[in-house]
Order: C-alpha cells, then structure tokens, then sequence
C-alpha cells in the first residue's frame, strides 16, 4: 500500500486483513490475529454541507427540461442514497398510491455495475411520493416509453427508472462528472456531495419544517431515531427555538 493513503482506505483494508486473521485462527492455521495489535486511523470527520430552500429550488430550476429532471427531484424529496434512487425500478413505484418501495441499489462491484440489496435491512423502506414527484415521473415514464420504442425491446433489460440513451445504468463516477456537476455549474450553486450532501439538505429541510423525527428517520433508512438525532443534532438546536418562544407566550408576563 502507498505511503500516505486516506483514512478510510487504510480502515478498509484493516478490516478485511482483520477477518481474514480470524478465519485464519479458527482453522488453527495461526497462533494470533496480530491485527488486533494496530489501531486503524479514526474515520475523518466531513462536514455537513446543505443547500438552502432557495438553492434546492435553484437546482430544480436548473433542471427543468433536463432528461434527468425526475432524478434531481427525487433525490431533493425523497432523502434515497444515489444508489438506491439509480438502482430503481418501475416495478417499486405505485403511482397511484404516489410511494416508492426502496428494495435495490446500483453498486459498484470490481468495476462492474450490479442491482444489489439497500445498505443496511433498515434501509429497505417505503416513502411517500410528492404530487410533483408523481407527476414528474408520469412525464419521464412516457418519454421512456418513446425511447424504448426508437430503441427495441432489449433496451433497458431491468426496467431501471433512471437509465443511460443506449438503456444501460449509471455510473455513479460518470453521472458525477457528467451530469451533476454541469447542472450544478448550470444552477450556479456551489458544490455540494450528491451522495450524502444532497440527502443531508431534504432531511434537514423536513426536520426544519417540523416533520417529526421519527418519521425522518424511517425516511432516511436509520437504524434508529436516536442515530438521526445525533446525526442532525444541530438542526434540533435550531427546532429549539419555536419551543423556547411558545414557552415564553405562555408564561413571559408571569413577572411583568
């Protein structure tokens, strides 16, 4: 391994060189697991960077007429990872019923793109669709439907909701390059994460607006409230201020 390689780097090969050791103990093939004597690197603390409402709108704005608008609008309202919202079928979407069940993700695998499980078995979850996000995904499933006319059959073979002009899925590296970064550069915002960044401002955003915890964190695929309450704790100092006003209509003049 190179000298001077990233935190998480070294924690993943840590990891691995550590589960190895343990099966290698269990057979009795070594006396020890002497990785037990290393201590990886702390994981590097990123801070949490968000858009605004204003800025959020910006990037719909931006993204109107886009071949992509559907993405950007999911990602903006349903708080999915990028794999989840890229590795979606038609089949998890009831339009009717205006939700969407989380059940795949898009994975990079040894270079090659695979349909695999969510993150964690919290994260398979259903969330609620929003009047223009089901709207907005009539709209793109009919101009799919036209290019899988121009296209053939085996155009699209997954049924994905979110594909490439010839039919295959994304690339999360060359979406990255190709698509968000010109429609960011487009909306004249600055640069935020879309794989963690973007899912930090919808669930900032609803927390703000007084969407109870719980829920958000169900949204999220959390394994518990308490996990989003940490994560988010300085939303929840900014949620505190509506109480301390409320307490002091009510008893303000106790004193005057």
């Amino acid at each position: 391994m190179e000298e001077g390689a990233a935190a998480n780097t070294v924690r993943h090969l840590h990891a691995t060189i550590h589960a190895a050791l343990e099966d290698a103990l269990r057979l009795d093939l070594v006396a020890r697991n002497v990785a037990h004597l290393v201590r990886p690197p702390k994981a590097p603390h990123l801070e949490m960077q968000v858009y605004t409402p204003e800025q959020a709108n910006q990037l719909l704005d931006a993204a109107k007429g886009d071949r992509l608008e559907t993405l950007y609008l999911l990602m903006l309202t349903s708080v999915c990872r990028l794999g989840e919202t890229l590795g979606l079928r038609w089949s998890a979407i009831d339009l009717e019923r205006g939700e969407m069940k989380i059940h795949t993700a898009l994975k990079d695998v040894q270079g090659h793109r695979v349909l695999g499980s969510p993150k964690t078995p919290h994260s398979r979850r259903t969330i609620p669709l929003t009047p223009v996000a089901v709207a907005s995904l009539k709209r793109h499933h009919a101009r799919q439907a036209e290019e899988r006319l121009a296209h053939g059959t085996d155009w699209n073979p997954d049924q994905l909701v979110f594909v490439t002009t010839n039919g295959t899925s994304y690339s999360q590296t060359n979406w990255h390059k190709q698509q968000y970064i010109p429609m960011i550069r487009k909306a004249g915002l600055p640069y935020i994460r879309p794989q963690h960044d973007l899912r930090h401002t919808t669930a900032t955003l609803l927390l703000l607006e007084g969407v109870q915890p719980l829920v958000v964190s169900e949204m999220l695929g959390h394994s518990s409230v308490a996990f989003t309450l940490a994560t988010y704790g300085h939303v929840l100092t900014e949620m505190r201020k509506p109480a301390r006003d409320a307490m002091e209509r009510l008893f303000g003049g106790a004193f005057g």
